[in-house]
């Protein structure tokens, strides 16, 4: 009405806007079905998106660093990764699971230089392209599409509770520079409250 020049006030301008909780992270729940999928890779590709797929599933690092992630930055005798491309421009040295040193060693084949996962033409794969990739592998798998980030919430909320609810670690294994970004995975279920007040 306002708009339309019949009232001098607009009264949208008294409504207050509702306060809404962060929403929880969105992770990949069905796991097996994907894996299952990523088993029966044939082709290079195929088996390039699988070392990819359970590299950020087994790790929880952000797909733009993984992407950025070079072959002279992977130590597969320590069982590190150095990401030199971090959020915030951050560098920090991730931590790889004995599965994924085994992918990642029989991925890069040898090569000492240049970036880790690329296209058909040796061009370095992009964020778009992954996820598009990862997009088809859960068509395939018959799962609700997911992005790559779902794999690292997964990956978070699997280390949250294998810890014992341990924020600072989960922070570690994020890389998160505060323990507030971490704090969304430790949300509170009904019965673990009333286990704890019930012991009283």
């Amino acid at each position: 009405m306002h708009t339309a020049g019949y009232v001098s006030k607009d009264a949208a301008r008294l409504v207050r806007r509702a306060r809404c909780a962060t929403p929880p992270p969105k992770a990949l729940t069905e796991q097996a079905k994907l894996l299952a999928a990523l088993a029966a890779a044939t082709t290079p590709a195929e088996k390039r998106d699988r070392v990819l797929i359970e590299s950020l599933r087994l790790t929880g690092a952000r797909i733009g660093s993984t992407l950025a992630a070079r072959a002279e930055d992977l130590d597969l005798v320590a069982g590190e990764l150095r990401l030199r491309h971090e959020k915030n421009d951050r560098e920090r040295a991730l931590c790889l699971p004995s599965m994924v040193v085994d992918l990642l060693r029989a991925h890069v084949a040898g090569r000492t230089s240049g970036p880790i996962f690329v296209g058909a033409h040796g061009e370095p794969l992009t964020p778009r392209h992954a996820a598009r990739r990862l997009a088809g592998w859960c068509v395939r798998a018959r799962i609700r599409v997911v992005g790559p980030h779902a794999l690292r919430h997964a990956f978070a909320t699997a280390v949250y509770r294998r810890s014992g609810g341990d924020l600072l670690l989960t922070k570690e294994a994020l890389g998160h520079a505060s323990v507030a970004s971490t704090a969304v995975y430790a949300a509170v279920g009904p019965e673990r409250l009333r286990r704890v007040l019930g012991a009283w």
